[in-house]
Parts: C-alpha cells; sequence; structure tokens
C-alpha cells in the first residue's frame, strides 16, 4: 500500500491473514506431534501449505 495505491488492504484484510497463519502454524505444530514418522509428517505439513495457498490465492483473486 506504500508502493502504489492499487492495493487497498483494510483492517479486516490484515486480520484474516494473521488468522490464516495463526491456524497453519498451530496445524503444522499439530501434525508434527500426532504423527509418527517423518514422511507422515511431511505429507501432513505439505497439505496443511497447500491448503493455505489454495485459500489464499481465492481470497485474493478468486480463482474458483
Amino acid at each position: 500500500m506504500q508502493i502504489t495505491s492499487e492495493v487497498n488492504w483494510g483492517l479486516e484484510d490484515f486480520g484474516a491473514m494473521g488468522l490464516m497463519l495463526i491456524v497453519a502454524g498451530l496445524l503444522m505444530e499439530a501434525s508434527s506431534r500426532v504423527t509418527n514418522t517423518t514422511l507422515q509428517t511431511g505429507l501432513g505439513v505439505s497439505f496443511i501449505i497447500l491448503a493455505f495457498f489454495a485459500v489464499w490465492a481465492e481470497l485474493a483473486v478468486g480463482i474458483f
């Protein structure tokens, strides 16, 4: 928003992104504690990251 006026984020946008980051981080932590092997942890974290980016892209530009 400091570089161009085309970006118009409000307080709710920053709150939504903060909430998404917190939830993704907590889910990754839970995934690493619940799973038994490194492979399971990696798959769980990969799925969480993929879901995070899918939600982020949908909220940003509406790809779906």
